[in-house]
């Protein structure tokens, strides 16, 4: 069995990272609150006890590797499936 977590938790295999806290910060030029140290701290827990990251896109890879501090190795970019008759540039 696996355990594969969506959100920011401490007891799971895997997680699945659909952006970063820091992340958002940065690209809505937001200084952090009380609230968002809080959920930096639970999103940083989560990914060091976690044997692995799929991480939605390059850039969210590189986020959890620079801001959090995650070894490359242990993170697994997996584009999820898009329709693209729906979304398309």
């Amino acid at each position: 069995d696996c355990t594969i977590s969506l959100m920011r938790s401490a007891s799971q295999e895997l997680v699945v990272s659909g952006g970063t806290h820091c992340g958002f910060l940065v690209h809505t030029n937001k200084k952090p609150s009380l609230w968002d140290r809080f959920e930096i701290m639970a999103e940083q827990k989560s990914f060091n006890s976690s044997k692995g990251i799929i991480a939605h896109s390059r850039m969210i890879a590189d986020e959890v590797r620079r801001y959090y501090g995650i070894d490359p190795e242990k993170i697994h970019c997996v584009l999820p499936p898009i329709n693209t008759q729906l979304f398309h540039s």
